[in-house]
């Protein structure tokens, strides 16, 4: 009764992917967005003051930077599984797990960046999300990037990008 659902076409994994994408995007940038709005005065001039929580401003900093990182490692890991003999519907649920790993990874660094900004109000934390935003917006899932990912065969190569039925 576990048994992951079947992908009937390259549109549906798509918009799976792309959910799962906008709303771990979106989430952040909510909150970033309403903090800002509600701390605009209070930002003038602050960008990383020193004071006796400066330790912790650059912890939360390093572990947001940190949380990419470990994305990308976990991403590629899920990958390099040997996946010769698989079904592209096998393929499929790895790339996806992978992705959504990876995209969780980047969630969680945005929020190493917006919360702290809420509590501390600098400008750090700002470039420090945007960094993160940026980084993020260049992993969107589309079929260049799918295909890119190296682990389908040609003929699988074609499904993907006809959007063939599955």
């Amino acid at each position: 009764m576990n048994k992951k659902p079947d992908f009937k076409s390259v549109s549906q994994y798509l918009n799976m992917l792309n959910m799962f994408y906008y709303l771990l995007v979106g989430l952040p940038l909510a909150f970033f967005v309403f903090f800002y709005l509600e701390n605009k005065e209070a930002l003038q001039g602050r960008f990383m003051e020193r004071d006796q929580w400066y330790v912790l401003k650059w912890c939360l900093i390093i572990i947001a930077l940190i949380e990419m990182f470990a994305g990308e490692f976990l991403f590629r890991k899920i990958l390099n599984r040997d996946l010769t003999n698989a079904s592209l519907q096998e393929k499929l649920h790895v790339l996806f797990r992978a992705l959504v790993v990876r995209y969780a990874a980047y969630f969680s660094a945005s929020l190493f960046a917006v919360v702290p900004f809420y509590f501390f109000k600098e400008g750090v934390f700002t470039v420090i999300y945007l960094m993160v935003l940026f980084a993020f917006s260049l992993i969107r899932p589309t079929i260049v990037r799918i295909v890119g990912s190296n682990i389908f065969g040609k003929d699988e190569v074609a499904t993907i990008k006809e959007g063939k039925t599955l």
